[in-house]
């Protein structure tokens, strides 16, 4: 996959309240080829994967400098998008099958699983069914997902990527007056505690379920499509987009906290790191991009129109991909499908993820002396090193910003380059009085860490509530 790259003018959303986002510039990368559509994508660190040619093709590309990492041609064009499943990625692909007791060809799916880095196919498994939606969260083997079955009814389950077969069902399509009322989005928090299902049509909104035992916990009803659903990396809280309005919802007593009026009627969500900030992308071709501060409430719209796909933020929150559909470019070269990058700025919280043995946010190409913008390092502070991101770099002097939130001007000679967080370290986590305290790392699972205190006690916790001390 080729791009190119145009710069637009740069904007700048003023931020009057702490953690709301700063829009610093955006690109638009065009792809360069017989595209004919550009499909969901999943982000992995510096890489976008996409599919492309109406799922014929499968790119991988760098999303700063457009080279593209690796490519796999499909024989079968896939018709649904690229998902997160564990540290893998899973992709679905179409293909007839002859069925001997209906004595016709069907369509079914292979469920592909693959390395996000080299593009290598893992395991594959044969549906009887066909995937429409994939969650973005996952506890392997099992997917949550919403499927066209057999009946041609959908419904929202669990699967196995190892067998494919459906573990459990959520919701199944059903009828609400002269409405046909069908799951949309199926999603699980970070730590697969609950399951959210969305529906379109009529007024059955969201259900929230044990993701363990699949109990019913809470139905929120609401009337219109629930369009997006996402959780907190700490669990405190889930929010859905439901008929151009974001409810928030406390997660301990299932109660909403907050609603927002947004004027986007049907969109695309994405909560960003920190966990304060929601960006939506509007279906329409005349829809702004709005971004929503969750405190305060307070909504910005870009001069950007885009008719985009589902938006992702970078694991720091750095950058903003919005795949957007195009026409083949050999018709109109200046119509093709695009994705359209965004940077920000300023005061938002960095995340790091962890495998489940070390941490894996150091920059592969920091060396002591040697560090750029959004670079994770060890800053010095009343003589010690504490972990923190590198906010804006002028001459000798480097504004940091630890991992407690205390920004900070430093010179290099304060800086060393961050270790890999790994078991047994002591390290410092955020107490529920928003204290640091000291703690050891027991056990580390993609982005939640295992810790024991100094009485005994152990809790999971989000990694991005530590913080590394040296």
């Amino acid at each position: 996959m080729k791009i190119f790259i145009h710069i637009f003018s740069l904007l700048i959303i003023s931020a009057n309240a702490f953690g709301q986002l700063q829009l610093k510039e955006h690109k638009k990368l065009c792809l360069d080829g017989d595209v004919g559509r550009l499909m969901d994508i999943h982000v992995n660190n510096q890489l976008v994967i996409a599919k492309v040619g109406f799922g014929e093709r499968i790119d991988a590309l760098d999303y700063l400098t457009g080279q593209t990492v690796w490519s796999i041609k499909n024989r079968n064009p896939s018709g649904y998008g690229i998902f997160k499943y564990g540290d893998n990625i899973s992709f679905s692909c179409n293909v007839n099958m002859y069925d001997e007791k209906l004595k016709k060809s069907i369509t079914r799916e292979w469920l592909f699983i693959a390395n996000p880095s080299t593009g290598k196919k893992l395991d594959s498994i044969l549906l009887t069914y066909s995937i429409v939606r994939l969650s973005t969260a996952y506890s392997p083997p099992t997917i949550p997902a919403v499927i066209q079955g057999s009946d041609v009814k959908m419904k929202a389950v669990l699967i196995n990527a190892k067998t494919g077969e459906i573990n459990r069902t959520f919701f199944t399509e059903q009828k609400e007056g002269s409405a046909v009322v069908v799951p949309t989005v199926v999603e699980t928090d970070k730590q697969n505690k609950w399951l959210a299902v969305g529906t379109s049509n009529g007024t059955k909104g969201v259900y929230i379920h044990d993701f363990t035992t699949g109990t019913l916990i809470k139905h929120f009803p609401g009337k219109g499509d629930v369009t997006g659903i996402e959780f907190k990396e700490d669990n405190s809280t889930c929010i859905y987009l439901q008929n151009g309005t974001l409810h928030i919802v406390d997660t301990k007593t299932w109660t909403k906290t907050k609603e927002i009026q947004t004027s986007i009627v049907s969109g695309h969500m994405a909560l960003h790191p920190n966990g304060e900030n929601v960006v939506i992308t509007g279906y329409g071709s005349q829809s702004k991009v709005a971004f929503v501060h969750l405190p305060t409430g307070t909504i910005t719209h870009t001069d950007l129109v885009i008719r985009g796909g589902r938006p992702y933020f970078s694991s720091n929150g750095q950058f903003l991909l919005i795949p957007s559909e195009g026409i083949q470019c050999k018709v109109n070269p200046t119509k093709m499908p695009y994705l359209t990058l965004m940077t920000f700025d300023g005061t938002y919280s960095p995340t790091h993820t962890a495998s489940s043995n070390q941490s894996t946010t150091t920059n592969p190409a920091l060396t002591a002396g040697n560090f750029e913008l959004g670079s994770r390092v060890y800053a010095k502070y009343s003589g010690r090193f504490y972990s923190a991101t590198i906010l804006s770099i002028k001459g000798v002097e480097y504004t940091v910003m630890y991992d407690d939130n205390f920004i900070e001007i430093k010179r290099l000679s304060d800086l060393k380059p961050l270790s890999p967080m790994k078991i047994g370290d002591k390290i410092q986590c955020r107490n529920s009085s928003g204290s640091f305290v000291d703690v050891t790392i027991l056990d580390m699972k993609n982005t939640i860490v295992h810790v024991k205190h100094a009485n005994g006690s152990t809790e999971w916790l989000p990694i991005r509530l530590t913080m590394q001390v040296e």
